[in-house]
């Protein structure tokens, strides 16, 4: 199913540059909170689901129209989330992420609406923190353990620009990416600036 989510997207755009006028337009980011769900079991071994929150940013370009208000729109991003157990155990989880997204623009004046959506690579970092026991005889045990992964993940998002000027714009962005078991939504700033004004 996400191979054939990334093959669409991919003949998509590759369909749309052909027709479409490609080249760097803007160039722009964003700061804010990430909300983190995870699955897991409790100790009587049912299933639970626990939110973090965290610190999200980003920066990213606008390439560009493919059709008309649809805009290609990369960008790389970075979260990170903790959660401290007390007794000196933590886990710490982060993730950086390359986007390929679009935005659909519905064009009314200095305040611009978009929705878009697009895929994402996840490298997902985690690092486990509980206290060092030594048993005589057996070893130490415990210390900092880490980890990672690479997830495919679906990009969902909506928002709004305000233009400041020809050349700055200011908004807000709401994004809910699926990720297999660490779904996320992200609440962002957002900037832009356009080259060539």
């Amino acid at each position: 199913m996400k191979q054939a989510l990334l093959v669409a997207m991919l003949v998509f755009c590759v369909a749309g540059v052909a027709t479409a006028q490609i080249g760097l337009k803007s160039i722009g980011g964003g700061v804010g909170y990430i909300g983190a769900s995870f699955e897991g079991v409790d100790a009587n071994g049912n299933p639970t689901t626990e939110t973090l929150g965290g610190f999200a940013i980003g920066v990213g370009a606008n390439l560009g129209e493919l059709t008309p208000g649809l805009y290609l729109m990369p960008e790389i991003g970075y979260w990170t989330t903790s959660k401290d157990f007390g007794q000196d155990v933590s886990w710490s989880l982060s993730n950086f992420a390359i986007n390929g997204n679009v935005h659909y623009r519905f064009p009314s004046g200095a305040v611009t609406p978009y929705v878009g959506g697009g895929l994402g690579i996840n490298f997902v970092s985690s690092t486990v923190k509980v206290p060092t026991v030594t048993i005589p005889g057996f070893g130490t045990f415990g210390g900092e353990t880490k980890g990672s992964e690479t997830r495919l993940g679906i990009n969902l998002l909506g928002g709004a620009s305000y233009a400041l000027n020809p050349s700055m714009s200011i908004g807000g962005q709401f994004r809910y990416v699926i990720a297999s078991d660490f779904n996320h939504f992200m609440i962002l700033a957002t900037f832009s600036h356009a080259l060539g004004m």
